[in-house]
């Protein structure tokens, strides 16, 4: 049992897909909201581990998910989560409604 006033990690099955935003060779991207939350969308960049391994881009995954922790700058979008289901890991965050996600 967590302590008093701890968030509960994040999972897949918290999350309700809407759409699909983008697609890309390791992966998607979808708008998503909590289902506790309906009307708070998120964009959830969704990789294949797998593909990741092969290609050596599991580095430039983490790498990603560190800098959009670490960065409060405009330009860069706000990272809410980041977990992993068996085949693939997860990053949830803001949504960018007329931009690209690259």
């Amino acid at each position: 049992m967590g302590r008093e006033g701890e968030k509960k990690p994040l999972r897949f099955d918290d999350f309700e897909i809407l759409d699909l935003l983008g697609e890309g060779s390791f992966g998607r991207v979808f708008r998503v909201q909590k289902k506790n939350a309906p009307g708070h969308h998120f964009a959830m960049k969704s990789m294949k581990k797998q593909g990741l391994i092969q290609n050596g881009q599991i580095k430039y995954a983490v790498s990603e998910a560190a800098i959009m922790r670490e960065q409060n700058h405009p330009y860069v979008l706000k990272l809410e989560s980041t977990f992993q289901t068996p085949d693939y890991m997860h990053m949830v965050m803001e949504v960018c409604e007329s931009g690209d996600l690259a």
